[in-house]
């Protein structure tokens, strides 16, 4: 038997990610420029206004 671990198809969430969701305080960023074929917003125009400074001063999960 070897002692390989498997991936779940789908792991388990940190609870405090559900609970950053459940408070609407979640962002998801997607790289590989997924989030840009849907118009979001890249880095460059996040770092231009101050990503940190738009959402506020609050704590965050990283």
């Amino acid at each position: 038997m070897s002692d390989t671990k498997l991936i779940p198809a789908i792991p388990e969430l940190p609870p405090e990610l559900f609970v950053a969701h459940l408070q609407e305080k979640l962002a998801i960023f997607i790289g590989a420029g997924a989030s840009r074929v849907v118009g979001c917003k890249g880095w460059s125009d996040f770092s231009s206004v101050g990503l940190w400074g738009e959402l506020g001063e609050k704590e965050y999960i990283m």
